[in-house]
């Protein structure tokens, strides 16, 4: 007899809406978060990739004025400068470990342990090497954006989107 187990991979990812009063020429971390969990049973692993999603465009990566769409916030690392910037960075919450890119000495990719740019193309951001324990726990993740705004900045509500995927094995 023979019996073949396929593989059973999900992400899920809070779906919430965050609202932040950002004061002009200051930098505001920790202006929401997004919890995300990734349960997969393959031995494999798997991998977390990110894209901006903004005005139902993947790869856009920019804030978006919600009554003047010409009006923008570009995504960037920098805290403080001349140009207005939103960023993103990763944290690890309870469940099995994953790695945050950046996270490994020597590592040459993305730093997602710290604020960095909303990636306009998929681009992984976490990684787990060997297969889950069981379907119902996994790795929790915890996305957190900042924002950082000049004095000129038009004021009114921004919005913007990061999208996650899951894939396995071996990207």
């Amino acid at each position: 007899i023979s019996i073949n187990v396929l593989a059973a991979c999900s992400l899920n990812a809070s779906d919430t809406i965050h609202t932040a009063n950002i004061t002009p020429g200051q930098w505001t971390g920790d202006i929401g978060q997004s919890n995300l969990t990734a349960v997969c049973n393959d031995p494999g692993g798997y991998a977390i990739y990110a894209i901006g999603y903004t005005n139902d465009e993947y790869g856009n990566t920019n804030l978006i004025n919600t009554t003047d769409q010409t009006k923008t916030i570009a995504t960037g690392p920098n805290k403080s400068g001349t140009t207005s910037n939103w960023s993103m960075k990763l944290g690890k919450g309870t469940g099995e470990s994953a790695t945050i890119e950046g996270e490994e000495a020597g590592d040459t990719e993305d730093f997602y342990t710290d604020y960095h740019i909303i990636p306009s193309t998929y681009t992984k951001v976490a990684k787990k090497t060997d297969a889950t324990s069981s379907t119902t726990s996994g790795t929790s993740l915890t996305t957190t954006y900042g924002v950082f705004t000049t004095t000129t900045q038009i004021a009114g509500t921004y919005e913007g989107q990061v999208k996650y995927t899951l894939v396995h094995p071996n990207d």
